[in-house]
């Protein structure tokens, strides 16, 4: 039979990572930005392409990066949680898995995948709704400590 069965889907472990963060874009030609000075942050990402400059960085090193770059275009107050699998590359779905569960709940991601995990940005707001439509699908979330976590 030519038919494959379809891979048994694994119950997946999401953390929510501290703190509020912005998707920023500092334009086609910019040059590569001075993060010196910047709070020191749990996530950072910087990617350039022909067409822009993007840095995915927390709200405080936003505002910080805005006094340097004037013209800096943000979306502030953005949500993260992570994808608690080391080494995402062979794992076949990952995004996939995560889309479903976000189009069902009508939730616009982000997302950033690096060589060990991915990561998926959301605003703030919809983290509630996308935490518990994962859970929903049989997924395991790990919350921070801290009263700004608690569950409902």
């Amino acid at each position: 039979d030519s038919r494959r069965k379809s891979p048994r889907r694994r119950n997946r472990l999401f953390s929510v990572i501290p703190g509020s963060f912005s998707i920023c874009n500092l334009g086609k030609n910019a040059a590569f930005p001075d993060l010196s000075g910047l709070p020191a942050a749990d996530f950072l990402s910087c990617t350039r392409t022909q067409d822009e400059l993007s840095l995915v960085i927390s709200d405080a090193g936003a505002e910080m990066l805005a006094q340097r770059h004037p013209g800096l275009a943000a979306h502030r107050g953005m949500a993260c949680i992570k994808l608690e699998e080391s080494n995402i590359l062979p794992v076949a779905g990952v995004l996939s898995s995560i889309s479903t569960v976000r189009a069902a709940a009508k939730i616009p991601l982000f997302t950033v995948s690096t060589y060990e995990s991915c990561y998926v940005l959301m605003d703030a707001s919809l983290l509630q709704c996308a935490l518990d439509k994962l859970e929903k699908a049989g997924n395991r979330i790990a919350l921070p400590c801290g009263p700004h976590f608690k569950r409902t």
